[in-house]
């Protein structure tokens, strides 16, 4: 029992450093259209916009209702909430992965390389729906035998099902080729989300609540646009996928060549949408945590000086997140305004640091 308790300490103790790091690194700030989401929560049988563009965020239904359902009011309890589900997002993953790979306090250096991947910024840098969408991807993969998957794929289908069918058809895609047999099980989970689908539109069917557009409709009348971002920083995009993390890819690239084609597939589809950086690291999540992330053998591997090397790396280089075509960096100094005037929360430009040419 006492080596039990010990052992959490550490793994609490790890998490606050590796937590430290990222925040230093990058800082922390709210997605773009974060006031919009917050909007859903006042009547939530109510479609608040009358622009179509944003009738997308509707479809968002899983947080605000849990928001409504905790009795939260406020835009800043609103901010805690997601940043609540950012925070478990990045210590059941450090919990599950310390587990899952039977560290001892002496090996835990071999996390250091995984979170260089950029997938461990995007709850923090863009606070808001991502963080519920991969605290419940992180459910799914981390319960992937057993049928708490199908449940937590149900809760994603409602909170983002976009990103739910698109990242989980990418890895049954993958699986095609050379996993068949988890086909059945990442077939059960598509299956769970397109249930979320029907059940949310009957809903907002019986609530009377009339969408005029959704994702594909915002997509398809901005396409030209997101195609000339999409060509001006492409070769910007594809490192930003990876960032650092790219090193332990291609040291692996031997048993990890499976995910290039995922890459690929997620490097073309991303030029639909703005957000480039953002959407390919939700897109690539379940894939890199089958294939590398609870890959025994690769993780075995992974060296003290190899660790070292690549958290320097991770400190020196600029974060690199792909936005509108631009390029946008760490946020810290944005988070320092954010943090002088967090009782006026509601009155800052939530658009600062991303509205630069």
């Amino acid at each position: 029992m006492k080596k039990i308790i010990n052992e959490n300490i550490s793994i609490t103790i790890l998490f606050f450093i590796i937590l430290s790091i990222i925040i230093l690194k990058n800082g922390f700030w709210i997605m773009p259209n974060f006031h919009l989401q917050f909007e859903v929560t006042k009547n939530l049988t109510n479609n608040p916009f009358s622009n179509p563009d944003a009738h997308c965020l509707m479809l968002n239904y899983l947080a605000p209702s849990l928001f409504h359902l905790i009795g939260g009011e406020t835009f800043l309890e609103y901010t805690l909430f997601y940043l609540s589900f950012s925070l478990l997002f990045l210590f059941i993953f450090i919990f599950w992965f310390i587990k899952y790979h039977t560290l001892e306090i002496k090996e835990y250096y071999k996390i250091l390389p995984i979170i260089t991947f950029p997938i461990f910024i995007t709850p923090f840098y863009w606070i808001g729906m991502d963080s519920l969408t991969l605290f419940l991807m992180l459910l799914i993969m981390i319960n992937f035998n057993s049928k708490e998957s199908l449940i937590f794929a149900f809760l994603l289908g409602l909170h983002h099902f976009e990103q739910g069918i698109a990242s989980f058809g990418l890895l049954f895609l993958t699986q095609i080729i050379f996993q068949k047999e988890l086909l059945k099980k990442t077939l059960s989970i598509l299956i769970s989300l397109f249930l979320a689908k029907i059940l949310l539109h009957f809903w907002f069917y019986l609530s009377s609540i009339t969408l005029e557009g959704d994702r594909y409709t915002y997509m398809k009348n901005h396409i030209s646009l997101h195609i000339k971002e999409w060509k001006r920083s492409f070769y910007l995009i594809f490192y930003s996928i990876f960032g650092v993390g790219w090193l332990l890819i291609l040291k692996e690239i031997k048993n990890l060549y499976f995910i290039i084609s995922s890459l690929f597939i997620t490097f073309f589809f991303i030029i639909t949408v703005e957000d480039q950086t953002r959407v390919a690291t939700i897109l690539l999540f379940p894939t890199l945590f089958l294939l590398l992330f609870q890959n025994r053998d690769i993780i075995k591997n992974i060296s003290l000086n190899f660790s070292i090397f690549t958290l320097i790396l991770y400190l020196i280089i600029p974060t690199t997140v792909i936005w509108k075509g631009k390029i946008n960096h760490s946020l810290l100094k944005h988070d320092k305004f954010l943090l002088k005037n967090f009782k006026r929360v509601e009155k800052l430009n939530l658009l600062l640091p991303f509205s630069k040419p």
